[in-house]
């Protein structure tokens, strides 16, 4: 593997992490993400995907983050273990920042379902972990911070 730092990596990696930031303050504050919000970062992480040629370059990888978003968190989503906005931010970090960004496996398909499928079960535990640590209390975990820990961990860790 290769470490890659280049533009638009690095563009991509610290866009999600703003995003994801700021979902995780509103996530924590108000329980919710405004759909205005989820369409803005949205609109602003396609553009830069496109201007710095991340998605022409790895489109593929792009292609099946995506699709395993999508398609593992619907399922999530339908059995209640996931809310919406949970469902949509775990959408942009397929749309912005997809699998490895400072490595990359040589199957990007393998990487796309591999990389998304191994940040939503590292959410989910870190959920079901925090919900046993909890009182016992019914209320719902924010789960877009621990997302987020998902997202940091596997980018760190496939460095080493």
């Amino acid at each position: 593997m290769v470490l890659d730092l280049g533009l638009a990596s690095l563009t991509s990696i610290t866009l999600i992490c703003v995003i994801l930031g700021v979902c995780t303050v509103l996530d924590l504050r108000e329980r919710r993400i405004p759909n205005r919000i989820i369409v803005v970062f949205a609109i602003t992480g396609a553009l830069l995907v496109v201007v710095t040629g991340h998605l022409a370059q790895d489109w593929i990888l792009h292609l099946s983050s995506t699709a395993t978003f999508l398609t593992l968190g619907y399922i999530l989503f339908k059995m209640g273990a996931i809310g919406g906005g949970d469902l949509k931010t775990s959408l942009l970090i397929g749309l912005v920042s997809p699998g490895l960004e400072l490595v990359g496996w040589a199957d990007p398909v393998l990487e796309g379902f591999m990389i998304s499928a191994i940040e939503l079960a590292i959410m989910l535990l870190l959920g079901y972990l925090a919900g046993r640590i909890r009182d016992h209390s019914h209320a719902r975990i924010p789960l877009i911070p621990l997302i987020f820990v998902a997202y940091l961990a596997v980018q760190i860790m496939s460095v080493f």
